[in-house]
């Protein structure tokens, strides 16, 4: 701790500071000295000629109280070099808590682990203010739960320990060439993640809002720029470029099929359907597992694409004579 307090001095380094998390650890805090307090007073009373010792604690010097008093001050002291910024519940996003609940996405899981609230409400507010924040969190924590959470969302970045992130540095290391090198061969598992993502992606008729269409086909994918953005202790963080060509299923009417009623009502006649080419320009993020012994790329755990939504145009389209009103 010691180590690390002198390492981080002067780096203007922020510690966020969610309120489960608080309570958490005041509750360790209390859990652990009244242990410690009982254990002192049990022994002294079954073998009370412990006080006589020179160098036995008074109980009175260690009740818990001052025992939590005194590791508070300690805590302080680590604390100090940090700019310590206390986050509370007015960002938390309590219907996503719920899906992920709902999903048993982590936190959440099996058995036991679907009542991880109080961890799924710190990571709800970690989320919000990095997204406020426009930027990535470390999470230095030895709980698997976190490390799961951590492999999912794209801002929080995992650390088992503090010497872990200590010795991270994006700026020399030696994995934004593994990384590039895994894409550059193998961009496979990229081309699937985007495919999926697109597919599922809503579709607009930019010549007729009326009109309706769907994705039908995804063709070819072809990524641009790539850049390793972040880097933790087993994952990195990576963004990209990329167009994907598509073909979508487009249902509209014909303007040759409309005609007037004797009332002057316009009638349509039946739905036509063709497929449109179609093409998306977007960018992305993805999470980058790297193998056990850092040498390679493992698997990718998380990829998202800004795009929302799709659109197609009759305007130019080979068959520009029928297109849509």
């Amino acid at each position: 701790m010691r180590t690390f307090r002198e390492t981080v001095e002067g780096k203007g380094l922020k510690l966020l500071d969610p309120d489960p998390l608080v309570r958490e650890r005041n509750r360790h805090i209390r859990e652990k000295c009244s242990g410690v307090a009982s254990s002192l007073t049990k022994i002294e009373r079954s073998l009370p000629i412990v006080k006589e010792l020179h160098a036995w604690p008074q109980t009175r010097e260690y009740s818990e109280w001052n025992l939590s008093h005194k590791l508070r001050a300690k805590l302080a002291e680590f604390l100090a070099p940090f700019e310590v910024i206390p986050l509370g519940y007015d960002l938390v996003d309590m219907q996503r808590v719920m899906t992920w609940h709902d999903y048993k996405f982590a936190p959440f899981g099996s058995g036991k682990k679907n009542s991880e609230f109080p961890d799924a409400i710190a990571i709800s507010i970690l989320e919000r203010y990095a997204d406020r924040e426009s930027c990535q969190i470390a999470v230095i924590s030895t709980d698997w739960d976190w490390e799961r959470a951590s492999e999912q969302r794209f801002n929080l970045m995992h650390f088992s320990s503090l010497d872990a992130y200590l010795e991270k540095s994006v700026g020399d290391s030696p994995l934004i060439g593994i990384v590039h090198n895994h894409f550059d061969t193998d961009n496979g598992i990229y081309w699937d993640w985007v495919k999926e993502l697109v597919s599922d992606l809503p579709c607009e008729i930019e010549d007729d809002w009326n009109s309706e269409a769907e994705i039908d086909e995804i063709g070819e994918i072809e990524f641009d720029d790539f850049y390793v953005i972040s880097e933790a202790e087993a994952h990195c963080l990576v963004a990209f470029s990329v167009t994907v060509h598509f073909k979508a299923k487009a249902t509209y009417q014909d303007e040759h099929s409309m005609a007037y009623d004797r009332d002057g009502e316009i009638e349509y006649g039946p739905n036509e359907e063709r497929l449109v080419d179609g093409q998306l320009d977007t960018g992305g993020v993805a999470k980058v597992k790297l193998s056990a012994d850092r040498s390679g790329v493992d698997e990718i755990t998380a990829l998202d694409i800004e795009a929302k939504s799709c659109a197609i145009s009759f305007i130019g389209d080979s068959r520009d004579d029928d297109r849509c009103w």
